[in-house]
């Protein structure tokens, strides 16, 4: 009998299923699927578990779009409940989806079903039978008359036919089962009535199986995925994806299923890829969004959450992966590697590096014999000279360029590429020797800078005007972005910094010399620190004084008279240590303006005029930058002394000694968590992290809790500002009344773009704070491991709460607190069937400053 009702089938095993469904929910949160593309919902809420999960007009995924995660796994009671009945009717059955159905009283209308008729058409297997099992009380409605024998006729199976239709009363625990011709047949969920069992709800648990039984019947999946610098598809690649298309037919000649090609929607490799598939008609095709907001809609488009997820899901589901890859860019070395673990076959092909900047040259110049000097460093302090940049088109936008204009009004922007796609005018500064027709990319580098050098001494050279521009607007201290289509590998631009550097160095641009440092309208920075340091600054030390100097700083600017400022003038005492060594960067940068508050240093250069001062180094400073631990009781007066000043801003370092619980708690220990926040110091900066989702949110809320509640209450709380162990950790200490520090991810903003690819020349990022340029923002694509290293810095001690196997961005932070070395306390306590803890404790150098206004 094709169309199966069994009333009652899952009354003895009730209550073990709906608890498990909860198990589920808790993992995978209820969500209304999408109606078509236009952002309508389905009235009832849904979820699933097991290898694929239904997600509306995508079809099936393996991540979950909501939470990035895997579905969870099929409870063993669900299994063990549907598995035998698929097997019955359709030997060789596996149960690989189970889609929970949530309907409410609420959405019951006499004109319309809850759940319009349908078939279920995107399981590539259309023979294996639908298994359904409800919960409370509703309607069951079958498109067409239903015979004694559950069978539907041939003319009625598969079209809507609202004029005959049956429909079922379903009562609790009631057991629907479609298959053989029925398999295909149009039917909904009418309404819920009520019960005694749910109430006003009705729960329907389905399952499907979704892969062919026969392996011949599966079509071959290709994962298609190559640089975004790839433009044009070259003839390798071509030949490539023509033994993909025609891969099915060389293994079976007359195929029951094409091939699937799954591709991504980014510009670059992926847009013509998409043109030409289109070209050859080739049917089987899906698009995964990347997280772009302009995704063609040439094919199937699955929206699958926010990346890595789209391009892991892609992986996933194929069989093969044809790899386009120069061999450098992360995203393809990030999906061979992830491939590799999978171990499937990946089809290679290398690519030359091609760029966007690919635009052909009017005509290559011949390489001048003479060559350049090997240095061309400037005389002038390297901090008096405004910043120069060299980005990439794709990460900072097009905006102020045009097909006429190849700089922004105030030069502050320059494009120096060859024009090409982005229908931008070519820059005089431009590289006429392009990659592969003039060899590697260090061979035409190598002739830029020999074709260059006698251009910035030759007026008369289009070339000329333009470096002099740039060349002028550092000299003045003001900040240039050079825009191209290389960074982060190697560019002309690089070239084009120094020899404005030697233009300013050997006086062919004018500038004014910097105001005296005895100028009341200058802004004067103090900086001290530990006298016992030893080695030197370390390199994040010199980035966060460099920060300083250059007045590029993530969330605030030094500012006088509200006006932010750079070139500070510097206050540095005669101490070992911290101040000498910062002495000495000063004096390799070859920083003017510093006053040291005792001797001069004995090897300074004649040209620094650097002068002393006999006054304490707290007066007249509008800043004061100290580098300290708990241990030093000189720099804590010299702290309170400059905050007595009502100043704005200290900032500073803490790495007070972190010591284990003696004797170390056991696992079975109820206070455990309670003994580790006790050993904790006093003044403590203490970090919580850990998993999103857990498999039991009681267990992570209570050790969470339970550990902030005994920590000492003049502790301070570090937090990346997720959901899960980050808010629990927030949630407790906002209970308790301690402060809290949260460094909150800042991820890259998709631009919008055209049809063409082109940005949206009225798209604009939204800044943080909102006067901030686009190349001081602080938004990266790898705001996660950026976000992981200021909290892991930032902390005394490190404590993780994640779920066994399941937190990357956790690991992610404790390898790079091991990485660091520190001097804290690295706890990580894992969630699973057997509680596990991993400790270490290591030795010490702090090397990030926290800044911190008012303390």
């Amino acid at each position: 009998m094709p169309i199966i009702i069994k009333p009652g089938f899952a009354s003895s095993v009730r209550t073990q299923i709906l608890s498990a469904v909860d198990t589920v929910i808790e993992k995978a949160p209820l969500y209304q699927a999408a109606v078509g593309d236009r952002g309508g919902k389905m009235r009832y809420s849904m979820t699933n578990c097991g290898t694929f999960g239904w997600w509306s007009t995508q079809g099936y995924t393996k991540i979950n779009p909501m939470t990035n995660q895997r579905w969870p796994d099929i409870p063993p009671a669900i299994l063990n409940l549907i598995q035998p009945i698929g097997e019955k009717v359709y030997p060789g059955f596996q149960l690989q989806t189970v889609a929970i159905d949530v309907f409410d009283m609420d959405m019951n209308r006499p004109d319309k079903p809850i759940l319009n008729f349908h078939q279920d058409t995107s399981e590539r297997n259309k023979q294996a039978p639908i298994i359904s099992i409800s919960f409370g009380s509703g309607t069951f409605i079958v498109a067409g008359q239903v015979d004694g024998q559950g069978r539907i006729p041939a003319a009625q199976l598969r079209r809507i036919n609202r004029t005959m239709t049956t429909t079922y009363e379903l009562k609790d625990a009631d057991l629907v089962v479609l298959y053989g011709d029925e398999r295909l047949c149009f039917y909904g969920a009418g309404k819920v009535s009520e019960s005694s069992e749910l109430g006003n709800k009705r729960i329907s648990i389905t399952g499907r199986m979704v892969d062919p039984l026969n392996q011949e019947d599966k079509p071959i999946i290709f994962s298609f995925v190559g640089n975004q610098s790839i433009e044009t598809l070259t003839p390798p690649i071509i030949e490539k994806m023509e033994d993909a298309m025609t891969f099915r037919k060389t293994l079976n000649p007359q195929p029951k299923n094409p091939s699937e090609i799954l591709v991504g929607s980014l510009p670059g490799f992926d847009r013509p890829t998409i043109t030409y598939l289109r070209s050859k008609k080739y049917p089987s095709v899906f698009i995964y969004n990347m997280g772009n907001e302009n995704v063609p809609q040439t094919y199937p488009v699955r929206n699958v959450g926010n990346e890595p997820a789209p391009l892991m899901e892609m992986l996933e589901e194929a069989d093969y992966l044809l790899l386009a890859t120069n061999g450098t860019e992360k995203r393809t070395q990030y999906a061979k590697n992830y491939f590799e673990t999978l171990n499937k076959p990946i089809w290679e092909v290398l690519v030359e590096d091609e760029r966007t900047d690919e635009g052909e040259p009017e005509n290559i110049p011949d390489v001048p014999e003479e060559e350049p000097p090997s240095t061309l460093s400037p005389n002038r302090r390297a901090n008096s000279i405004g910043h120069c940049r060299v980005t990439n088109i794709r990460d900072t936008g097009s905006f102020g360029f045009s097909s006429t204009n190849w700089h922004t009004p105030d030069y502050s922007r320059v494009y120096i590429g060859r024009g090409g796609s982005q229908g931008i005018a070519r820059s005089p500064m431009n590289n006429p020797y392009p990659i592969g027709k003039e060899g590697t990319r260090e061979d035409v580098l190598d002739k830029f800078r020999k074709y260059s050098w006698p251009l910035i001494r030759d007026e008369l050279a289009p070339f000329y005007p333009a470096i002099y521009n740039v060349a002028s607007l550092l000299a003045q201290g003001k900040p240039v972005e050079l825009v191209c289509h290389c960074d982060p590998l190697p560019c002309h631009g690089h070239i084009i910094h120094k020899a404005a550097l030697w233009m300013i160095e050997n006086n062919r641009v004018p500038y004014e010399p910097d105001a005296p440092v005895e100028s009341d309208t200058r802004l004067h920075l103090g900086m001290a620190g530990l006298s016992n340091l030893i080695g030197n600054l370390t390199p994040r030390m010199e980035l966060e004084i460099e920060t300083l100097l250059e007045n590029k700083h993530r969330k605030w600017y030094l500012k006088l008279n509200d006006i932010p400022t750079r070139n500070p003038v510097v206050h540095i005492r005669d101490n070992p240590g911290f101040d000498r060594f910062v002495q000495q960067y000063l004096i390799r940068q070859k920083y003017q303006d510093v006053v040291v508050h005792g001797q001069l240093p004995s090897n300074l250069p004649t040209d620094l005029n650097w002068t002393t001062s006999s006054e304490p180094l707290t007066s007249n400073l509008n800043y004061l930058f100290v580098q300290w631990d708990a241990e030093d009781t000189d720099l804590q007066q010299l702290m309170q002394q400059f905050n007595q000043l009502n100043k704005t801003l200290i900032a500073y370092v803490r790495k007070p000694k972190i010591n284990l619980p003696d004797p170390i708690p056991k696992l079975d220990d109820p206070q455990r968590f309670a003994k580790y926040g006790a050993a904790v110091p006093n003044g403590s900066y203490v970090a919580v992290i850990g998993s999103r989702k857990f498999r039991s949110a009681a267990w992570a809320k209570g050790a969470i809790t339970q550990f902030i509640n005994a920590l000492p209450g003049d502790c301070k709380i570090v937090s990346g500002g997720a959901k899960g162990a980050d808010s629990y950790a927030e949630d407790a200490a906002i209970a308790r009344g301690l402060p809290i520090i949260v460094h909150p991810a800042n991820w890259v903003q998709t631009p919008k773009r055209d049809a063409t690819g082109q940005i949206d020349p009225n798209w604009r990022p939204k800044l943080i704070p909102s006067d901030r340029r686009i190349e001081d923002s602080n938004e990266r694509s790898n705001a996660g491991t950026e976000r992981n290293k200021v909290i892991v810095d930032d902390c005394n001690c490190l404590y993780a709460f994640i779920v066994r196997g399941g937190s990357s961005g956790s690991e992610d932070a404790t390898q790079y607190a091991a990485l660091k070395d520190k001097h804290n306390l690295e706890m990580v306590f894992e969630e699973g069937a057997e509680e596990v803890e991993r400790v270490n404790s290591r030795r010490s150098t702090m090397n990030l400053f926290f800044f911190e206004e008012g303390v």
